[in-house]
C-alpha cells in the first residue's frame, strides 16, 4: 500500500516569505543608519563649565583641625594671650581733629546735647547746610547769625515787638533746618552788650536745636524786656586798629563771629548805629569845643530831653490804657527832634564809616588771612520802616558796601508786611 502524499500549505509559505522580506528591509535600514551616524560627526553642544571648587579659607581649616586635635587630646586647651595695644610700640601719628565745645556759658545746660543725637553715633559729619536768611541764600559749615536787639528794631514804623517776634521765630526755623554736622551760633547785640547762645560754635544736634528755641524766647518778648541782654561774650583781640576795644553793636558781634571761626555770617540790622570813640576827660572836652558845643547848647538840650521824656511817658500810658503796644524809641533825641525841632542835637564823637570798614578788614586779616584761611562772606539784611526813603538813609549804602566788600549779599526789608512776605506769612 503506497504512502499518502502531504498536501503543500501555500498560504503559510506566503506568510513566511512576506515576513522574511520585511525583516530584510528592516535590517538594511538599521544598517544604513548605523553607518551614517558613524561617518557624520555630531554637532557640538555648548555646556556650562562646572562650578569652581569651593576652597574653604585656611583659617577655617585650621580651626577644624584644631578642634579635632583638641577632641583627641585629654590635655586642657591652651589659652591664647593677646598683648594689650597700649603696650605695643607704634609710631607717633599727628592727627589734627577739630575741637567742639558742647557747653554753653549762659543759663542752664544749653548745648550739652550728645553729638550723636542725629547722626547715629558715627561722629560729626561736617557737611554744609543751605541757609535762607530772609531771602538771602547761602551755604556754610560754620554758620553764625547776628541779630540787632536794640530799640532800632522795635520802632512803630517797623512793626514793633510783634515784628520782632516773627524775626525770632524765623531764626529758630533756620537753626532747626541746619544739618547735624553743621556748627552754629546766634548772637544778639545792643550797644556793647553781646548775648550769644554759646561761647563757641556748637553742632546742630536735635537737643541743641530744642534748647535754642527756649533760649531765644525771652529776648525782646515784651516792652519790659526790650533791649535787655545778658552779656556773655567779649572779643579776644582788643588791639586791632582803629577801633581796638571800642568796637560795639554789630561790629563787635562781627569780630566775635570771625574769631570763633565762622565760614558764613548772616547779619540782620536796623541801622549803622553809633560807634563811639570812648573819649573821656580833657580829650572829650576838647572834642566838644571843636564842635562849637558849650554850656548854652548843653542847657537847652537837657531841658528839651526832660520835656521829651515826660511826653513819651504820657503817650505810652495812653497806649497801655487803650490796649495798644507802647511806643519804642531809638533814642530820646528822636522825640526831641519831633517836639522841639529848633533845639540842636547834641553831637557825639564816633568812628566814621571808613574807619569801621578798615577795622573789619583788619579783623579779617588777623583771623583768616594770616592763617591762610578764606574770610567768610558777610550777608546783610537791613530792616527799615515801611515808610522810610531808602535813598535818604545813609545806612543803605554803608551796609551795601560792607556786604559787597566781604563777598556777601545785601537785601532791604521795609516794615511788617515785607517781613511777612519774605517769610511766607499771610496778612
Amino acid at each position: 500500500m503506497q504512502p499518502k502524499k502531504r498536501k503543500v500549505n501555500l498560504p503559510l509559505i506566503e506568510v513566511i516569505g512576506v515576513s522574511l522580506i520585511v525583516h530584510l528591509i528592516a535590517i538594511i535600514g538599521l544598517g544604513s543608519y548605523t553607518i551614517y551616524t558613524a561617518l557624520v560627526p555630531d554637532e557640538p553642544e555648548l555646556e556650562a563649565p562646572p562650578p569652581p571648587e569651593k576652597i574653604e579659607p585656611q583659617r577655617l581649616q585650621q580651626q577644624v583641625r584644631l578642634q579635632q586635635q583638641q577632641k583627641r587630646s585629654s590635655r586642657p586647651v591652651q589659652k591664647i594671650t593677646v598683648t594689650n595695644v597700649s603696650s605695643v610700640n607704634l609710631p607717633d601719628l599727628n592727627v589734627a581733629m577739630p575741637t567742639v565745645d558742647t557747653k554753653v556759658a549762659v543759663g542752664g545746660n544749653y548745648g550739652a546735647g550728645r553729638l550723636d543725637d542725629d547722626i547715629g553715633g558715627g561722629g560729626i559729619d561736617f557737611s554744609k547746610s543751605a541757609v535762607d536768611f530772609f531771602g538771602i541764600k547761602s551755604t556754610g559749615e560754620r554758620v553764625t547769625f547776628i541779630v540787632d536787639a536794640s530799640n532800632y528794631m522795635l520802632e512803630d514804623k517797623k512793626g514793633g515787638i510783634p515784628a520782632y517776634a516773627i524775626i525770632k521765630d524765623e531764626i529758630s526755623k533756620m537753626v532747626d533746618k541746619l544739618s547735624s554736622g553743621t556748627l552754629f551760633n546766634v548772637i544778639f547785640y545792643n550797644g556793647g552788650t553781646l548775648q550769644a547762645y554759646s561761647t563757641k560754635l556748637l553742632p546742630a544736634t536735635r537737643q541743641n536745636k530744642e534748647l535754642f528755641k527756649e533760649w531765644i524766647k525771652p529776648i525782646n518778648k515784651d516792652f519790659a524786656s526790650k533791649g535787655k541782654l545778658k552779656n556773655n561774650l567779649s572779643v579776644e583781640n582788643k588791639e586791632i586798629q582803629p577801633m581796638t576795644d571800642k568796637a560795639a553793636n554789630w561790629v563787635k558781634a562781627l569780630q566775635v563771629a570771625m574769631e570763633q571761626g565762622s565760614d558764613s555770617i548772616n547779619l540782620m540790622v536796623a541801622s549803622w548805629q553809633f560807634h563811639g570813640r570812648g573819649l573821656k576827660g580833657d580829650e572829650l572836652e576838647k572834642w566838644y569845643r571843636d564842635q562849637d558845643w558849650g554850656e548854652e547848647q548843653e542847657t537847652a538840650w537837657n531841658d528839651a530831653v526832660k520835656k521829651a521824656q515826660e511826653w513819651l511817658k504820657n503817650e505810652n500810658a495812653k497806649r497801655k490804657a487803650a490796649g495798644q503796644p507802647e511806643r519804642v524809641v531809638v533814642w530820646i533825641g528822636s522825640i526831641v527832634a519831633e517836639q522841639y525841632p529848633k533845639v540842636r542835637r547834641k553831637p557825639s564823637p564816633s568812628f566814621s564809616v571808613d574807619e569801621v570798614d578798615k577795622f573789619v578788614s583788619n579783623v579779617q586779616r588777623e583771623v583768616y588771612r594770616d592763617s591762610d584761611q578764606r574770610p567768610p562772606p558777610v550777608n546783610v539784611v537791613l530792616f527799615l520802616g515801611a515808610d522810610e526813603d531808602e535813598a535818604k538813609n545813609g545806612s543803605v549804602k554803608s551796609f551795601e558796601d560792607l556786604a559787597k566788600g566781604n563777598r556777601g549779599k545785601f537785601r532791604i526789608l521795609k516794615g511788617m508786611q515785607a517781613l511777612k512776605n519774605v517769610t511766607g506769612r499771610s496778612g
